[in-house]
């Protein structure tokens, strides 16, 4: 190989790592979106900060009422069913 003939696989090796480092922290990226919380764990929660003390009962009745409206008005499927609930 002469010079010439490295520095053009040089050229191409620098924008394969550089394309490849994209796709991969588009992917990473992506790969990364966070999951909505189950349900049961979100009302665990509540149950035991209102054992600790942390919440008071109108605060618990307040959140577990907007945990229920938010059920309740879930979007629905193509088949006009609602989804189930994920975990």
């Amino acid at each position: 190989m002469n010079v010439s003939t490295t520095g053009f696989w040089a050229m191409i090796l620098c924008w394969v790592s550089a394309i490849g480092g994209i796709v991969t922290a588009i992917l990473w990226a992506a790969s990364r979106r966070r999951q909505p919380l189950d349900r049961n764990l979100l009302i665990k929660s509540l149950d035991r900060r209102l054992k600790t003390g942390e919440i008071s009962q109108a605060e618990y009745d307040n959140k577990l009422g907007d945990l229920q409206h938010q059920e309740a008005h879930r979007p629905t499927t193509v088949s006009g069913t609602k989804p189930p609930p994920q975990q």
